[in-house]
């Protein structure tokens, strides 16, 4: 993983505008290309004197072309597709420059032949060694996706705009070619056909895979300079054979000049920004979806529009034809790559809730497991210390409503249960203590709490008992049902148990909760020290009321 740098500054931006307004070598880069263009275009001097300004001033900018490629190929911080992407650019212009240089002797031999001004064997040749390999490193250069899909959408979409280029392209080659040959079907327009829009096509690539791939190998200053050479090129190769027959060859040259320029430029222009800003190069993440291939065919139907429109469908009308049903049907495809995947992913996303809600049920039954564990005693299920303490503190509290009704805390203590545990052993008296929990619940309301304190001492918390419930007959049936003997489950055994229990009766508001159960503690002790099995009551204020002992 490469090392994030820190984020450039806001003048960054700024600092990077003055130095392409202030770079000498794009300024000495537009004043040759804005001469050529007065030269070319105003016909100053005979065909020799532009052809001997031609070539030295091509051949220095494509020498300057590989200059900056080597150098930029040698920036830090660079990944190996783009510093590869950059030694193949300094290769093309070094070939250019030789192709440039060869072309001296043809100039020299006869300054006025076709081959003088549009470029012998050798250069062609030269053009063609520098062209191919660079068009081959484009077309190898890693595009930073991910997965299968993802590719197969970005070629679709690459595709797309390719077929609506190439669709122009031809167009427009054609319109130039027909003009000059013999007809449709001459050698001179099939050639034209598959050369012509080359140049075109590799700079909308170029384009392409920086619009819509993850990792292009060009900053965006860069990149639009090249597209606008190849879109140059294209037009120079579409309409060089009419610039020849009309003796136009000073504008073939001073367009010539223009794309060498151009291309110079885009590398000048990616070295300033490199260097300006080193994370302009890095990996930029790519959008779910682009609209140029939208833009791209509702162009061709546009362009459809207009020639049905004007002439027609005639021979070149079909090139426009073919173009457009070949775009559509790339872009539906593109569409039902889209819906299957959005499908997939749907059903991915079904799944994905259908797993989240199960675990979401889960971790609910598993948090309220864990809560009862942690306010409930494991062996009773009786609510535990620390819940009753709680619950307990909560009604202990003056009443929000302002209502009187009374508070009743209960401490049961089991008397001489020790030697039920020691002559019976532990598991019976696990037993018995479940048992007698159960017998507790039933004494009492629904709404009350039973809870086990520890060891064989529980306690009843009583909320809102008015005048008429008469707690000597909760507490007289409670102390009836703990002496029932109990069954040991298993055995023909049946233990009998009495218990001394506390009852504490206080007005919400009136004591601290920690006072109200010394009260029942001190009133459970009382019974026992009278001699066991029995309840006493502690009014709020004043006595103990001595219940009566069960016979």
């Amino acid at each position: 993983m490469e090392p994030q740098s820190a984020p450039q500054p806001a003048g960054h931006d700024r600092r990077w505008s003055r130095s392409w307004a202030t770079d000498p070598v794009l300024l000495v880069l537009a004043l040759l290309a804005l001469a050529a263009g007065l030269v070319s275009g105003l016909g100053l001097g005979d065909r020799t004197t532009q052809l001997i300004m031609y070539w030295p001033v091509t051949a220095g900018m494509e020498i300057a072309l590989f200059v900056l490629g080597r150098r930029i190929s040698r920036l830090p911080h660079l990944s190996t597709a783009t510093r590869r992407l950059w030694h193949a650019m300094s290769f093309a212009g070094l070939s250019y420059a030789i192709g440039a240089a060869l072309q001296v002797p043809t100039v020299l031999h006869g300054p006025l032949s076709t081959q003088a001004a549009l470029g012998g064997p050798a250069y062609s040749l030269c053009v063609l060694v520098g062209t191919l390999w660079l068009v081959w490193v484009m077309l190898t250069s890693p595009l930073g996706l991910r997965s299968g899909r993802e590719r197969t959408r970005f070629w679709l979409d690459v595709a797309t705009v390719m077929v609506a280029a190439a669709t122009f392209g031809c167009y427009f080659t054609y319109l130039s070619a027909n003009g000059v040959d013999a007809g449709p079907g001459s050698v001179g327009t099939v050639l034209q056909l598959l050369i012509g829009p080359t140049a075109f096509l590799v700079g909308v690539f170029a384009a392409i895979k920086l619009l819509l791939g993850g990792q292009a190998p060009f900053t965006i200053p860069a990149g639009l300079l090249g597209t606008a050479a190849a879109t140059v090129e294209a037009l120079i190769r579409g309409l060089q054979t009419t610039l020849v027959s009309h003796d136009r060859v000073s504008w073939d040259l001073g367009l010539q000049v223009l794309v060498v320029a151009l291309l110079a430029a885009s590398a000048r222009a990616q070295q300033l920004q490199v260097r300006a800003d080193p994370q302009s190069l890095h990996v930029r993440r790519r959008r779910p979806y682009s609209l140029l291939p939208y833009i791209a065919i509702g162009v061709t139907y546009l362009l459809l529009v207009v020639v049905l429109a004007s002439a027609g469908l005639d021979a070149k009308a079909w090139i426009v034809v073919v173009g457009a049903i070949s775009s559509t049907a790339l872009v539906v495809g593109r569409q039902l790559a889209a819906f299957t995947d959005n499908a997939r992913l749907l059903a991915e996303l079904d799944n994905r809730v259908d797993e989240l809600h199960t675990a979401l049920i889960e971790r609910d039954e598993l948090a309220a497991r864990l809560h009862h564990q942690a306010f409930h005693d494991s062996l009773t299920g009786l609510a535990n210390r620390a819940l009753f303490l709680r619950r307990l503190d909560e009604a202990a509290r003056p009443p929000a409503d302002g209502r009187t009704a009374d508070l009743v805390v209960m401490l049961v203590d089991l008397d001489d249960f020790k030697p039920v545990n020691d002559q019976l052993g532990h598991a019976v008296g696990d037993q018995l203590l479940t048992e007698l929990g159960s017998r507790l619940r039933a004494c009492v309301r629904d709404t009350d709490t039973v809870a086990r304190l520890g060891g064989d001492e529980f306690a009843i918390l009583m909320e809102r008992i008015s005048p008429d419930d008469d707690l000597s007959v909760i507490a007289d049936r409670m102390v009836h049902a703990i002496q029932v003997p109990f069954q040991v489950q298993d055995t023909q055994v049946a233990v009998a148990v009495t218990a001394s229990v506390g009852i504490v009766v206080v007005r919400p508001g009136a004591r601290l909760p920690g006072e109200i159960l010394h009260d029942a503690d001190m009133a459970m002790y009382a019974v026992k020290n009278r001699g066991k099995g029995g309840f006493e009551i502690l009014q709020e204020r004043p006595t103990l009321t001595p219940g009566p002992r069960p016979t």
